[in-house]
């Protein structure tokens, strides 16, 4: 429909064109002028000379030297009136392409607007937000390329797998019964111990917003620390219970015995490991802690959004500023259309010169031509009589009828 000529400044409408299918997001609207009239084409008007040639060529052939040039104008001016019909019709139609322009533009330009307008708000909105958080950094985090990753929780990973490789190795002497069991208590002290302590750094980093309660708050800090102490005590009480199976001798026949007596350091081994799981737990909860961290998130993710928004309001403000000063496409059209209007006078005058040409030289007598000559000049003076008459006001030309 809409198609880039090269010899123009600006797209032109075609003939066949859909009224609703204008564009209407950032298409260069304000570059779309009408399409081009008829009598302005000089393949239009070529192409009339030529039917004008083959349709009078059998009357042609039957003048003599008495033929006078007038004889064929009123035919003419016959086929004259099918050109101003045509002219007409595109008169018609680029005034309705022209509205359909305005039209579109004034949506869009309301468009623009409104999504201006509320590009604005929140971009005023996150400006305000992101400022106060300009200068806030995470305390522990680690940066892999774009990613920004918070140590807690690389931490606690790292603290569950220890625990879970060092209670599995006391509770496998303990519980021999069920191996679904084992599994699930040793997973369950890793959890209830580091988990526990993740969950608490996070909760009192966030101490300072208002989220939940005071009440819910304070029973959420003492559930997670007594469940932090529960599997202190229990990794305590598992391993020095489980000394007797820990530690001992393999006897002549393969078998365990476990010892009565400890050393001094089968004793600090026991202590060592029992201490593992709660210090493990502790130093997820130090890494957990960092009231930054969500606030760098937050500021992080209304950066990302802001340049988003920032990004689609520069093309809304550059589009809205062509709009604002786009050519009329009606003072382009009329200036083109008083072109065709001229060429379609001049067109009335050819046809009848050309025509007049045509008995010339069909007769070849140079005095058939001198009379057809003198056929074309009294032609233009009556031309220009009543081009005169048509400037004349319509108060003096009744005066003179009268």
């Amino acid at each position: 429909m809409f198609k880039k000529k090269k010899e123009t400044m600006g797209f032109v409408l075609e003939e066949n064109y859909v009224p609703a299918s204008l564009p209407k997001y950032g298409l260069n609207l304000d570059g779309y002028i009408t399409g081009e009239y008829c009598l302005n084409s000089d393949s239009f008007i070529a192409g009339c000379y030529t039917a004008c040639a083959e349709k009078l060529e059998e009357l042609i052939q039957t003048s003599d030297s008495f033929t006078m040039g007038e004889t064929f104008d009123a035919f003419l001016d016959g086929q004259i009136a099918h050109v101003e019909s045509k002219h007409q019709y595109d008169v018609a139609r680029h005034h309705l392409q022209t509205e359909h322009i305005k039209s579109a533009i004034a949506v869009r330009k309301n468009t623009l607007n409104q999504r201006k307008a509320i590009l604005e708000k929140e971009i005023e909105k996150k400006r305000k937000v992101i400022e106060p958080l300009q200068d806030l950094n995470a305390q522990y985090e680690l940066k892999l390329g774009k990613w920004h990753l918070q140590l807690g929780v690389i931490i606690t990973l790292i603290a569950v797998v220890v625990d879970s490789l060092l209670n599995y190795s006391f509770l496998e002497g303990i519980i021999l019964s069920d191996g679904f069991l084992l599994l699930v208590t040793v997973l369950g002290l890793s959890v209830l111990s580091d988990g526990s302590m993740f969950c608490l750094g996070t909760i009192l980093s966030h101490r300072k917003e208002k989220y939940m309660s005071k009440g819910l708050y304070y029973t959420a800090v003492a559930g997670l620390s007594i469940m932090f102490l529960i599997s202190a005590f229990a990794c305590v009480f598992i391993k020095w219970g489980s000394m007797n199976v820990t530690y001992g001798t393999i006897n002549a026949a393969g078998e365990f015995i476990g010892k009565e007596t400890y050393s001094l350091a089968e004793y600090a081994a026991t202590v060592a490991t029992s201490a593992i799981t709660s210090c493990t737990g502790l130093i997820s909860l130090l890494f957990s802690v960092d009231e930054n961290a969500h606030l760098v998130k937050q500021r992080r993710k209304l950066e990302s959004s802001l340049r988003k928004d920032v990004l689609e309001y520069e093309p809304i403000v550059m589009e809205l500023e062509a709009l604002e000063h786009a050519n009329d496409p009606g003072i382009y059209d009329k200036e083109k259309r008083i072109a065709a209007e001229a060429n379609l006078e001049a067109l009335k005058k050819g046809l009848k010169l050309y025509v007049r040409k045509l008995l010339a030289l069909h007769q070849k007598d140079a005095a058939y031509t001198d009379f057809v000559s003198e056929s074309a000049r009294d032609l233009f003076k009556q031309e220009k009589t009543e081009d005169a008459r048509s400037t004349v006001p319509f108060s003096v030309k009744m005066k003179e009828a009268m």
